[in-house]
């Protein structure tokens, strides 16, 4: 599954820019890229004001306008599908709009699994409530950072998670969360490790 699929009633044009605002504002770690210095923050940021500098330099036409969106589209959708950190889209009914490679890599579910699945089966129970609560909060429009959740692999495993949300709004309606997580569980083992000596 990925982001040049159509969602409804809105674009992937929709899916890109909310994906690029919420990876601007929310990321809260250090995904590492190929490239200058690493800095995923910081690769987006260049993405961004490279597209201002060619907004400045060229006139408007609407195939000029057309192929720039399509450049835009592709920068930030290579952005998200090769993060490390794991990234979600997640309707107000607690379906998949969309996940990256690295969600895919790490739960196990395939894209035909999730046509059939919501954010609720992936949730380990012991922290079902708690996410709730968290869900309500942000499809509600408050952003959340430094959240801990456990989700629930396809094998069965539990893999714990850290990372930020927040919501899409289209005309005042909230059209989906975009939560980036990473994958906790060598930390958790490390200092399991490290306490027990």
């Amino acid at each position: 599954m990925h982001s040049t699929r159509s969602y409804g009633s809105f674009s992937r044009t929709h899916l890109v820019e909310g994906m690029s605002q919420a990876l601007l504002s929310l990321l809260p770690f250090d995904s590492r890229f190929p490239g200058d210095n690493g800095n995923q923050s910081t690769f987006v940021a260049h993405c961004r004001s490279t597209e201002a500098a060619e907004l400045e330099m060229t006139e408007d036409t609407p195939e000029r306008a057309d192929s720039r969106l399509r450049e835009s589209e592709a920068r930030y959708q290579a952005v998200i599908e090769n993060a490390s950190d794991m990234i979600q889209s997640v309707r107000p009914d607690g379906t998949f709009e969309f996940v990256n490679a690295a969600w895919h890599k790490i739960l196990g579910y395939s894209a035909a699994d999730l046509d059939g699945m919501n954010i609720w089966q992936i949730i380990h129970p012991d922290e079902l409530q708690h996410c709730i609560a968290l869900f309500t909060r942000a499809i509600a429009g408050e952003p959340l950072e430094n959240v801990r959740t456990t989700f629930v692999a396809k094998d069965g495993r539990s893999a714990p998670v850290e990372g930020s949300a927040s919501t899409r709004f289209l005309d005042g309606q909230p059209i989906a969360t975009h939560a980036f997580f990473r994958d906790i569980s060598e930390q958790q083992l490390a200092m399991l490790i490290h306490f027990g000596r």
